[in-house]
């Protein structure tokens, strides 16, 4: 049966039924377009982001009087109104490879049919970007050199955490791409957002991929 899991807690188990939804939508990119008087077509000025993507769900709850839908209601809202300031995990039964990280963006206006039926819409504003589960899983690492890659066809930014013990060295692959003798070292140390070392076995790196990366870059 389709279904959705928002804050680990599965629609089913809410007693939710899905008669539609809109998973599958993807965020307009952020421009402007800037019309010039005796030029054919506008000049676009983007804004070099993606802002929030909508995930709605058509449900209806089905119980079997009133004041069991009533109980089941304010169950629903005690859960989908958990916690509205952060963003929580978000996972539909179409989509086994990955979540997206969402929070509710609705109130809700539950329409009560029969007294035992509350139908309504559920919105949630979803970061633009999607994440992979397999990215959580670790990766033994036994020979050198050893290569991450991207798994999609859409341009990722990754979060890497290395533990580990003894010497050893992290690049960045620019050599498949155009113009890479025109980075210099700066430039490269600029992608490192943040390196924290907690101790001589732990380091965790986080990446920070800036739009002077982007100009530069060119695939082959």
């Amino acid at each position: 049966m389709n279904y959705f899991e928002y804050n680990g807690i599965s629609s089913l188990d809410m007693g939710l039924r899905i008669e539609s939804k809109n998973v599958f939508s993807a965020p307009k990119y952020e421009s402007k377009f800037q019309s010039i008087p005796g030029r054919d077509g506008d000049l676009i000025l983007p804004n070099g982001r993606f802002p929030n993507v909508q995930i709605t769900y058509s449900v209806f709850l089905p119980a079997r009087t009133k004041e069991q839908l009533a109980e089941k209601i304010a169950a629903v809202k005690a859960w989908l109104f958990y916690e509205p300031d952060r963003y929580h995990e978000l996972r539909d039964s179409y989509d086994t490879t990955g979540f997206r990280k969402a929070v509710i963006n609705t109130q809700l206006d539950i329409e009560d049919q029969l007294n035992k039926i509350g139908v309504f819409t559920v919105s949630f504003s979803c970061m633009p970007f999607r994440y992979l589960d397999e990215g959580r899983e670790a990766i033994m690492i036994t020979s050198s050199p050893y290569t991450i890659t991207n798994p999609t066809v859409f341009r990722s930014k990754p979060y890497i955490r290395v533990n580990g013990n003894g010497e050893g060295r992290i690049s960045i692959n620019i050599k498949k791409y155009a113009g890479e003798k025109q980075l210099t070292n700066e430039m490269v140390l600029a992608f490192i957002k943040k390196v924290l070392i907690t101790d001589g076995e732990h380091i965790e790196i986080q990446w920070n991929f800036s739009d002077v990366f982007l100009q530069y870059l060119k695939t082959e």
